[in-house]
């Protein structure tokens, strides 16, 4: 299982996979400019403003490195803690101000260290009951929010590690949202999902935009706060393309296609035959009938009456 991590204030990426690698990425260069071996699989990364990189191990262990050499810090982060769970960690966040360092243990507890220096722990938050899975910082560094895989959500007093109401985290900005169990991200779930379903959320650094990953492989982008319980039904239509012009767009239309559409009538052709010498010519057509017609010659009345004068003269 991979696990990432961007850089609050520059153009870098960590990531780390089950092949026991760290490699860092340039945003900018779009290529990788440094790799190091690890003692074992990371479970999580975490970038600091002061310009470190710490690496939750499985199995225990947190790992301190400088963020743009990926070179080890001469800490020993976990070692002041008893061995076993108390170790084992798969949640990490630094502060805004990169100041304190969070480590989320498999003990359910949350450890308080203090970044710089000799790593001095200051104090942790104990009460859930399952192990640590997320975390998140408030904007002014002085609260905590935490998920355990038992999709329990808590907040906290980062500067006396005791446990806060909810109640009393109501207007609180929250800089980071990886508790994918929160208020700010409800709206990610949808009306039907299950909270076991969301695997892991994030927001950008702009703030504007929640990142969302489920179980079935699908990244939705989000408002952020998603508060409305339809946030993650929203789909955007892709934008329209512009028209082409009527004489470019030709389809080929298939015979049964053809016979469907109307067609105009064509008018009919005249009719024309072919003399031949010998035969009679045919009699020009008066009239819409193209039969000839006889002609009665009328008498004139001077013809008449000659007529009539010549019978009584003979």
């Amino acid at each position: 299982m991979a696990v990432l991590a961007a850089h609050p204030t520059e153009a870098l990426a960590a990531s780390a996979g089950s092949d026991r690698t760290l490699r860092l990425w340039g945003l900018r260069q779009k290529q990788m400019v440094a790799i190091r071996a690890l003692p074992a699989p990371a479970a999580a990364l975490a970038f600091s403003a002061g310009g470190e990189l710490a690496a939750a191990l499985h199995g225990g262990g947190v790992l301190l490195l400088e963020a743009r050499r990926l070179s080890e810090l001469p800490v020993e982060l976990m070692a002041g803690l008893p061995a076993g769970a108390w170790r084992t960690s798969r949640a990490l966040g630094f502060s805004p101000d990169g100041a304190v360092l969070a480590v989320g243990t498999d003990a359910g507890s949350i450890e308080l260290f203090v970044a710089g220096g000799g790593w001095e722990r200051l104090g942790s938050c104990q009460a859930h009951r399952a192990p640590v899975a997320s975390l998140d910082w408030a904007e002014g560094g002085a609260q905590l929010q935490s998920n355990s895989t038992d999709h329990e959500l808590l907040f906290w007093d980062a500067r006396s590690c005791t446990q806060l109401a909810a109640a009393a985290t109501q207007s609180v900005r929250w800089a980071t949202a990886h508790c994918h169990v929160a208020w700010a991200v409800k709206g990610a779930l949808g009306r039907h999902a299950r909270a076991e379903q969301l695997l892991a959320t994030c927001r950008a650094h702009g703030g504007g935009t929640l990142a969302c990953a489920d179980a079935s492989g699908t990244l939705r982008l989000l408002a952020f706060p998603a508060l409305s319980p339809t946030a993650a039904e929203r789909r955007h239509a892709p934008c329209p393309r512009a028209p082409k012009p009527a004489a470019a767009r030709t389809q080929a239309r298939s015979p049964a296609h053809s016979s469907l559409q109307a067609r105009a009538p064509k008018p009919a052709a005249p009719r024309t035959q072919a003399f031949r010498p010998g035969a009679p010519k045919p009699a020009a057509a008066h009239g819409p009938s193209s039969q000839p017609q006889a002609v009665q010659p009328r008498a004139h009345p001077h013809d008449a009456a000659g007529t009539r004068r010549s019978t009584r003269a003979a």
